[in-house]
């Protein structure tokens, strides 16, 4: 047993002066490390800055693609309102010219009509269809006795005048134009005086 002992003791010796060797290795070690973990740490710091500038770049690409599809959206969208918009006018349009082409059946009639009962009765259907056509938005140009307007009038013919203050303006109405919504759909047909010289 004593030899069991002695042998521990040395196995115990060597343990201790293998650790004693350990520990100076790691100071020795451990000198260097600042080095070795300064240079990790450059690494390290140049692989994230080099990582940053990429999702940077990323970013900026897809802010650049965000904004260019929110443009074309924010277009398209323009377009499509404005394409609507032409084609409810052009259905009010067409079914405002039914309703002139009727007012202007009305007017014939009351012009042709002989008895008085009857024509003040279409009178009054005139002036209520008027008002209905109005609530609608259709409105009748007042051109008569004005300055002869190339946007809003056709001038079907023109007759002479020795007035200056008559000249160039609207002499007679053949057929009344109309608005709808403040828009033109249907010209005034009229008769202009020019000034002889």
């Amino acid at each position: 047993m004593a030899i069991f002992m002695e042998d521990n003791l040395k196995a115990k010796s060597i343990a201790s002066s293998s650790e004693t060797v350990a520990t100076e290795a790691s100071v020795i070690e451990n000198d260097s490390a600042p080095e070795s973990i300064q240079n990790k740490s450059q690494l390290s710091l140049d692989v994230l800055e080099q990582k940053l500038i990429e999702a940077t770049d990323k970013s900026e690409e897809y802010l650049n693609l965000l904004q260019r599809t929110m443009a074309d959206f924010i277009n398209y969208k323009q377009r499509v309102a404005k394409e609507t918009e032409q084609q409810i006018f052009l259905e009010l349009k067409k079914i405002a010219c039914e309703l002139i082409s009727f007012k202007s059946v009305l007017e014939n009639a009351i012009k042709n009509e002989s008895d008085d009962s009857k024509k003040e009765g279409l009178i009054q259907l005139n002036k209520s269809f008027e008002v209905t056509l109005g609530r609608v938005g259709l409105e009748k140009l007042s051109v008569q006795d004005k300055e002869f307007d190339c946007n809003l009038c056709d001038c079907v013919s023109k007759i002479k005048t020795y007035d200056k203050a008559k000249h160039n303006k609207v002499a007679e109405v053949l057929q009344d134009g109309y608005l709808l919504n403040g828009k033109l759909i249907q010209p005034a047909k009229v008769v202009v005086s020019i000034m002889e010289e």
